[in-house]
């Protein structure tokens, strides 16, 4: 649930409301099995405002909580290559 309305908010362009409830579906949730997934949503909000510091850091998270999650490598990695352009 928290997922599908956080990526709707995202996708009508209300990004802060859409992280506001990923961090609350965190504090939330009963076991830590999805973490690492709303950590790479979190990452993927803030790369579409173009916060790519804020991005990589919840990458970073994203990865202590299932290091093998490629995606958010790649993420990260993308987060600061554009960090750094700007």
């Amino acid at each position: 649930y928290f997922n599908n309305s956080a990526i709707a908010l995202v996708n009508q362009g209300r990004v802060d409301e859409a992280i506001g409830l990923y961090t609350n579906a965190i504090k939330v949730l009963p076991t830590r099995d999805k973490v690492h997934l709303l950590e790479f949503n979190i990452g993927l909000a803030h790369k579409k405002r173009e916060h790519f510091g804020k991005a990589a850091e919840a990458f970073a998270r994203s990865l202590l909580t299932l290091p093998t999650y490629e995606k958010s490598y790649a993420a990260m990695a993308e987060s600061l290559h554009e960090a750094k352009k700007k």
